[in-house]
């Protein structure tokens, strides 16, 4: 990639990879950066070639060869720890860290035709809901519904769940999880949400019903 990064977000739209934000640690003085950059990869026949990304000799051919990372235009707000998803040929960057603990509370859209970023007026939406907890959430999609996850405000994690409708961008609370949770990992599949461990979960995995009143059910602590 152009910049080197961590805490940042990947967006596939149509046949480009897009990476935006992050963080960069510099390892002479051990400062740190928060990322407005972002740059995309043209991944253009990558299905086409999966015989040599999984079985080649050298998998890093097909990338070296076939296509180069280019900068794009960057976000307007530096973010690292946040969410990001596709919608309409259109991405969507919300929330995360823009310094320590500070959490930013901003949404924004980046149009590929026009290779332009916007800050979008979602204050009085997330109010609503009152949602503030942007920061290392968990995304997940099933069809055209987002739902996020738990995440932090800087000072303590959440269990609330927001979901978010990925044509009108209409925001709903559900019911929250059983435990809060940040940084979490998890799965969508056509009726459940899978949320595994996070930061102040201890070791627990529990399931989110979304076709059944978003009633959340913990299915398995690890022993």
């Amino acid at each position: 990639m152009l910049y080197p990064r961590y805490a940042h977000c990947s967006v596939i739209v149509g046949q480009d990879l897009y990476v935006l934000g992050g963080l960069q640690r510099n390892a002479k003085d051990k400062t740190y950066t928060w990322l407005t950059h972002c740059e995309k990869l043209q991944i253009e026949g990558l299905k086409d070639s999966l015989d040599i990304l999984i079985g080649g000799e050298d998998c890093s051919f097909y990338w070296h060869q076939k296509s180069s990372w280019g900068a794009i235009a960057d976000m307007k707000k530096p973010r690292a720890n946040f969410s990001a998803f596709e919608s309409k040929g259109k991405i969507y960057a919300f929330g995360g860290f823009s310094g320590f603990k500070n959490v930013e509370e901003t949404i924004e859209r980046y149009d590929p035709a026009q290779n332009k970023w916007e800050v979008l007026d979602f204050e009085a939406k997330l109010h609503q809901v009152n949602y503030k907890f942007l920061a290392a959430s968990l995304l997940l999609r099933a069809d055209d519904q987002i739902y996020v996850l738990g995440g932090t405000d800087g000072t303590k994690e959440s269990s609330q769940v927001l979901k978010i409708d990925a044509k009108s961008l209409d925001l709903e609370n559900l019911k929250p999880m059983n435990k809060p949770r940040a940084q979490a990992q998890g799965f969508a599949t056509a009726k459940q949400l899978y949320i595994f461990g996070g930061e102040s979960s201890d070791s627990t995995i529990e399931t989110y019903s979304i076709k059944n009143s978003g009633l959340p059910h913990q299915i398995s602590p690890t022993q």
